[in-house]
């Protein structure tokens, strides 16, 4: 199975005046304007991905939108275990869709340095960076703890460059 991990695009900054429940929290529209490069040249480095997962607060389900408006992924099903909590409900998750070619899952951090951490090393603690709108690619044998190997790692402002190769 190919995983893309993706983080919310840059969201505007907390302000409980604002916000008062931070679950509504938009991306900013420069957050908007740089994810949405990002996802197009995603689009063009990878094949679309058969599902996404991502997490019900309102800055991961507008990056998941702007993925499927520009990388022609498909529409997003919201995921409770994406929204943040423990890396392993992810995987349990995902286990009826095991079979399945390629997932996109869009969240939040630390969580999703975490559940890459665990794919990979089989622990949390690994250094993972993911800035906002990173993309970790992932290919796992199973869903399970080091059962994965990092494909690739990019940073949203090196996706949105259109000069740059990979």
């Amino acid at each position: 199975m190919e995983l893309f991990l993706v983080r919310h695009g840059k969201a505007f900054d907390a302000d409980a005046t604002r916000w008062p429940d931070d679950t509504e929290r938009p991306l900013s529209p420069e957050g908007e304007e740089e994810f949405r490069r990002a996802a197009k040249r995603l689009g063009q480095l990878n094949p679309a991905v058969e599902m996404v997962f991502c997490s019900p607060l309102l800055r991961a389900r507008q990056t998941a939108a702007i993925l499927e408006a520009q990388a022609e992924w498909p529409a997003a099903s919201l995921s409770e275990a994406l929204g943040g909590g423990r890396p392993e409900d992810v995987l349990a998750s995902l286990a009826p869709f095991a079979d399945t070619h390629s997932i996109g899952l869009v969240g939040h951090n630390p969580f999703l340095a975490w559940t890459v951490s665990l794919l990979i090393a089989g622990t949390v603690h690994a250094d993972i960076k993911m800035g906002t709108g990173s993309v970790a690619h992932l290919s796992v044998h199973d869903l399970r703890a080091g059962a994965g190997t990092l494909v690739g790692l990019h940073q949203s402002s090196d996706l949105s460059a259109n000069d740059r190769h990979f």
